[in-house]
């Protein structure tokens, strides 16, 4: 045998031993009951609401009523052409009072669930910080683990912005 793979034995068996001491250890210190016998509860979030969320994506990007973004974005939740188009064959509103019509609020909400289903599926916390994540940096991004660091400052904005619209 080479010293190489003498090497590679040695480093495998340290790594296995190693894990099992882990593995034993984090077992032994997760019990399934707490020192009052009562179950230990796994935390979890509160569901989301869409109405309320798409409220604060709209107060977080802070749109003036008739401006276009850099990248053609539109409306008070800056919603892209190209996304627009996978709902909808009418026409992207412009105006303010346009986006308050029934096939601009069936668009938003129906990309708000397909956002939603993607976090689900994706097994992503249900939280409005990974929510506008999405939004603001797209499913890539997200997924990939590219979000700039303003679209984490974003998110944590419409976080902060959808628990104060809870409340």
């Amino acid at each position: 045998m080479t010293n190489m793979t003498i090497f590679w034995i040695i480093s495998l068996s340290i790594t296995l031993l190693a894990g099992g001491f882990l593995l034993r250890t984090a077992m032994a210190a997760a019990p399934v009951y707490g020192a009052d016998e009562q179950p230990i509860r796994v935390p979890h979030y509160e569901p989301l609401d869409n109405d309320i969320l798409l409220e604060a994506i709209a107060f977080t990007e802070n749109w003036d009523g008739e401006s276009t973004g850099a990248a053609g974005e539109r409306g008070p939740w800056q919603m892209l052409l190209s996304t627009w188009k996978n709902y909808s064959t009418e026409w992207m509103p412009y105006t303010s009072t346009s986006w308050k019509k029934p096939e601009p609020q069936r668009v938003l909400h129906a990309h708000a669930s397909w956002i939603r289903d993607q976090m689900e599926r994706r097994k992503l916390p249900q939280t409005a910080y990974v929510f506008a994540l999405f939004w603001k940096s797209g499913y890539g991004r997200v997924v990939n683990n590219y979000e700039r660091s303003s679209d984490k400052a974003y998110a944590q904005r419409a976080q902060n912005l959808y628990t104060e619209l809870v409340k």
